[in-house]
């Protein structure tokens, strides 16, 4: 995936950053990494986000960590309380984590509102309804 975000930068801001006499470095810093550091974040915001949540599969099924826990005091019945205390724990974690990466990503990718909103300028008002079409 990181990969693919490097394929698809433009070209056009690196050759134009070498137009005026950068350094290599120079247009990987102002050319490159603008374009791709968004992407990398994101992405790397979406595999700990999935880590997280993989995490608790993959203890349940004996690799250890709290999954590991939460099946151990479920199979042997001895306190629901502490069960129900992990899997709220759990939850909660996923929630904050879940959160946490979806405002970041949003922040980085420039989106505003819930994710799915676009941006949209309003026209000035008075103008025809024609004019108002974006």
């Amino acid at each position: 995936l990181y990969s693919e975000a490097l394929e698809n930068i433009d070209d056009k801001q690196r050759e134009g950053i070498r137009s005026v006499g950068a350094t290599p470095a120079m247009v990987q810093r102002y050319g490159v990494l603008p374009q791709v550091l968004p992407v990398f974040l994101s992405q790397s915001l979406y595999f700990w986000e999935s880590n997280t949540r993989s995490a608790t599969i993959i203890g349940a099924v004996g690799a250890g960590g709290i999954g590991l826990k939460l099946w151990e005091a479920m199979r042997t019945n001895t306190n629901w309380a502490n069960v129900f205390y992990m899997v709220v724990l759990i939850l909660v974690v996923v929630f904050i984590f879940d959160n946490i990466s979806s405002f970041l990503r949003r922040k980085l990718m420039g989106t505003v509102g819930n994710g799915n909103d676009e941006r949209r300028e309003r026209a000035p008002a008075g103008l025809p309804p024609a004019a108002q079409i974006a």
